[in-house]
């Protein structure tokens, strides 16, 4: 919830500041409404990620592994999907019949996840690979 309200910060500005502009007719006046809009929106952006901060760093400390390495199992989990393609393709010398009827069933199960869901899927995929590396690349976690 807290990053889709980041993302949506700049979007919502624009439209305050438009009603601001519409509302107060006096220059000065709109002046100051627009830094207090600024200054109010800096200060909840900086809180949403400092509360999504604390909630990972929650996760990073606790001392149930399969929360504090949630994601990484979740990516080695894909890494191994990827991974048993070619060698299911390889196998299919020799069981050709049963690896087609495995594919089929497999497209209609993935077939029957909606678009939507796939999409976000996606976006989370690349946001958290996206924070990982700046991550790194700032000297965090290893």
């Amino acid at each position: 919830m807290l990053p889709l309200m980041s993302a949506l910060t700049p979007l919502l500005s624009k439209a305050a500041g438009r009603a601001l502009d519409k509302v107060l007719p006096d220059e000065g006046a709109r002046a100051t409404a627009h830094r207090e809009l600024e200054k109010i929106l800096a200060e909840n952006d900086g809180k949403e990620i400092e509360a999504v901060m604390q909630m990972r760093l929650a996760e990073i400390r606790s001392n149930d592994r399969w929360i504090s390495r949630a994601r990484p199992t979740f990516l080695y989990l894909i890494y191994a999907m990827i991974a048993l393609c070619p060698m299911i393709g390889g196998v299919s010398i020799w069981y050709p019949a049963e690896i087609a009827a495995m594919t089929s069933g497999m497209s209609l199960f993935f077939e029957a996840i909606p678009g939507d869901l796939w999409a976000l899927f996606g976006v989370g995929f690349v946001g958290y690979s996206a924070a990982r590396t700046i991550d790194k690349v700032k000297g965090g976690h290893k």
